[in-house]
């Protein structure tokens, strides 16, 4: 039997309750991130098209997504939820690394040094645009707590997720090979909840105390 995920989880669970988000609603992906969008250079086999058995999958001519793919876990609910796990990698290490740690950390294109040569834009770059879009900008809803509250609760999701990989490799039903990095995800996500949780209510006291 595998147990809890983690010592404090009601603790992180309880923070997240007591801290919800102001009210905005709009269609979550729920898995929203570049390997889930068709990329412009990506061809597949197709016995319907041309002799050479591939077919372009992204406009021929426009540098834009026409495809986002893997919709099982969409819903209604707040937009920081797609927003704070596509930008997770950019503040927070454990999510550079991709599938079964293969991506060297020294090398992500999310790290600042690497991002001029990657092509990687910065976050606030990204949120800028997205503000742009929408109307409203993610980082300072409720005076910015919406947005670290958010961030508390991609890795307690992220860290469920991944203790629900353990339970499965250990019945023998994992269909990963790299399953065995979740033990160790698992960890990590929820301690770094735990940190944030914690340093947030050291922040309120000291407040109060004032």
């Amino acid at each position: 039997m595998l147990g809890r995920a983690h010592e404090n989880f009601d603790e992180i669970v309880d923070y997240i309750r007591s801290h919800l988000p102001g009210e905005r609603y709009a269609i979550v992906h729920g898995d929203f991130k570049f390997d889930n969008l068709v990329s412009t250079s990506q061809v597949v086999p197709c016995p319907l098209t041309d002799t050479k058995g591939a077919s372009q999958v992204l406009h021929p001519t426009e540098p834009r997504v026409i495809g986002i793919l893997d919709w099982e876990l969409s819903t209604i609910g707040h937009p920081l939820m797609d927003v704070i796990f596509t930008t997770s990698p950019f503040w927070n290490a454990h999510a550079r690394t991709g599938a079964g740690g293969t991506v060297d950390p020294q090398t992500s294109p999310y790290l600042a040094e690497n991002r001029p040569t990657s092509g990687m834009p910065d976050m606030d770059n990204l949120l800028d645009r997205y503000t742009q879009i929408v109307g409203f900008d993610p980082r300072t809803d409720g005076d910015g707590k919406d947005w670290e509250v958010a961030k508390i609760f991609n890795l307690l999701r992220g860290g469920t997720i991944s203790h629900g990989i353990q339970a499965r490799t250990i019945s023998g039903q994992a269909s990963s090979d790299f399953s065995h990095i979740y033990f160790e995800n698992t960890r990590k996500s929820l301690d770094m909840a735990k940190e944030m949780v914690r340093t947030r209510k050291e922040a309120a006291a000291d407040k109060a105390r004032l």
